[in-house]
């Protein structure tokens, strides 16, 4: 009872180390046995136990507190002295009370030779009125202040960013400063690299001759221009830093223009072209945009230069109309040529006809007439001599009549203008072979069709030609004609022989030689007309010509 009024008074925390303790009493006189004595001896014998048991405990209690705090001590001195960060504890006059590994190596000295050393002293001469005013507002405002400073160790400048707090930090003193130090020298350099990398960026930006602009490609907003962009569209940099890419191009373009930003999205080439371009005025002029992908301030977007092509779009443009007009009076030029050349065909012709009509209706009526004489003569003449030469005066007048009916049809051959071409070239084939032994062959597709006079005429004269050249060059004696119409309308004749051939290199050099003479004639004529010659020959391997002509 005694015992459990003094315990009255007791904590729950002692109550309970009391409780333990009866507990640990109990089970040790389990093992030692029942002790005989009396009752207040036994009484106070548990009691002196009891308190023998707690002190026992709380001394184990408080071993294990020590070693914990000690290893928390432990490992905040390892923090505090390894930390890359340089932590130092000044008082109010700046003089250096603790500092870690850091801080020490910041400054170059030992830790033991830094202590007591005001940290003013290593702070560069200019920066030292910012120091000492960072020194009066930590102590004044009790909150964390910081400040940007050099350090001059060993004549070496540096940079470093202080971040300091006022306050007791040990029993006894004033109001200490603790501050961490840290070492922004590269951070310094390289935002220092990355101003005047954006410095040059910009100057490039704004000496650049073609309008620059920078656009999200998720949003299209602009988030960067150039002042020769300004000018290009009219807007100030403020206005066109609050459109999108929609605001510059007319609408009729913006699906492209879309498909052309998805394309950059995803890394694929995309070649600049003429764009139209929308200035603030409403008008609109063209530019040749180059693109690609960029990253922008941690964005994904597009850079795009502009270079103004409209100077070069009219002059274009002028050129192409100018062109226009040199082909249109190119064509209405080779059409009058053209016409020239089948009329001038048609008038050699008609002069033909009118030669050839000459020799039928004058020549050979005077030569009929003299015939006539001559016969009368021959049979009154009683002189043998002169009847010989009457006689071979008859016989010259008749190869004279015969001479002038073959010439007046190879002047003007009749079947060439009743049948048409392939009639004309089988009539000049038995020809060629009559006069000059050239056997030739003509080959014609049954449905060849009608051919416009001029071209007529002028096809049956180049073939003659050719043919004439076969026989007095080539050293055969056989050639081939073959006449057919080709998929897109036009007359295709060929004329080959399998003679002595020539080179066709040569040919304007020795206009005597094979092939030479009347070819440039042929070539300029057909042109004319829009058709070609093609000249196919080597020595030893006889030759091929192509005529190929519109039907007129």
């Amino acid at each position: 009872m005694q015992a459990n009024e003094e315990n009255a008074g007791e904590s729950p925390q002692a109550a309970e180390l009391r409780r333990k303790a009866e507990q640990h009493l109990g089970k040790t006189k389990a093992k030692q046995g029942k002790i005989p004595a009396e009752k207040d001896t036994l009484a106070l014998l548990h009691e002196l136990q009891v308190h023998q048991i707690e002190l026992e405990m709380q001394n184990e209690e408080l071993l294990l507190s020590q070693a914990t705090a000690q290893e928390a001590s432990n490992k905040y001195a390892d923090l505090f002295d390894f930390a890359p960060t340089g932590y130092f504890l000044w008082d109010e006059q700046g003089k250096i009370l603790e500092l870690n590994l850091a801080g020490a190596i910041l400054l170059g000295l030992e830790r033991s030779t830094a202590i007591k050393k005001r940290f003013g002293q290593f702070v560069a001469f200019e920066d030292r009125p910012i120091f000492a005013d960072f020194c009066k507002k930590v102590m004044l405002a009790k909150t964390k202040q910081t400040c940007e400073i050099k350090l001059l160790i060993d004549v070496k400048p540096f940079h470093v960013l202080v971040e300091g707090i006022a306050g007791r930090y040990r029993k006894g003193e004033g109001i200490l400063c603790r501050a961490a130090v840290i070492d922004i020298t590269d951070r310094k350099q390289a935002a220092t690299v990355m101003r005047q990398s954006r410095d040059e960026l910009q100057a490039i930006y704004d000496g650049a001759l073609d309008g620059l602009l920078v656009a999200d490609i998720d949003t299209m907003r602009i988030v960067r221009t150039n002042s020769v962009l300004c000018r290009m569209l009219g807007y100030s940099e403020d206005e066109l830093l609050s459109m999108s890419v929609d605001d510059i191009h007319p609408p009729g373009v913006l699906p492209a223009i879309r498909e052309q930003l998805k394309a950059i999205a995803e890394r694929r080439l995309v070649v600049g072209k003429e764009t139209p371009i929308l200035r603030k005025d409403g008008n609109v002029f063209f530019a040749i945009i180059g693109c690609s992908h960029v990253a922008y301030d941690g964005r994904a977007c597009v850079i795009g230069f502009f270079h103004d092509v409209t100077d070069r779009k009219r002059a274009e443009e002028a050129l192409q109309k100018a062109h226009d007009n040199l082909e249109l009076r190119v064509a209405e030029r080779t059409a009058q040529l053209r016409a020239m050349a089948v009329e001038l065909t048609k008038s050699e012709q008609r002069e033909r006809d009118r030669l050839a009509q000459l020799l039928h209706d004058e020549l050979q009526q005077l030569l009929f007439a003299a015939r006539l004489k001559v016969s009368l003569l021959r049979n009154s003449v009683v002189d043998e001599k002169v009847g010989q030469t009457v006689g071979q005066l008859d016989d010259l007048l008749i190869q004279s009549i015969s001479e002038s009916r073959s010439l007046a049809v190879e002047l003007s051959p009749p079947i060439l203008q009743e049948k048409g071409l392939t009639a004309g070239l089988e009539w000049l084939a038995g020809q060629m072979k009559e006069k000059h032994g050239l056997a030739v062959q003509v080959d014609a597709e049954s449905e060849i069709g009608p051919i416009k006079e001029g071209v007529r005429i002028l096809l049956y004269q180049v073939v003659k030609e050719l043919l004439f050249n076969v026989a007095k060059h080539a050293q055969t004696d056989c050639a081939q004609v073959k006449i057919a119409r080709t998929a897109e309308g036009q007359v295709h004749i060929e004329v080959s022989d399998n003679g002595v051939g020539f080179d066709p290199d040569k040919m304007q050099d020795h206009e005597d030689s094979a092939g030479g003479f009347g070819l440039f004639s042929i070539h300029q004529r057909l042109a004319v007309l829009g058709g070609r010659l093609q000249v196919d020959s080597s020595p030893g391997k006889g030759t091929r010509m192509t005529i190929q002509v519109s039907y007129g």
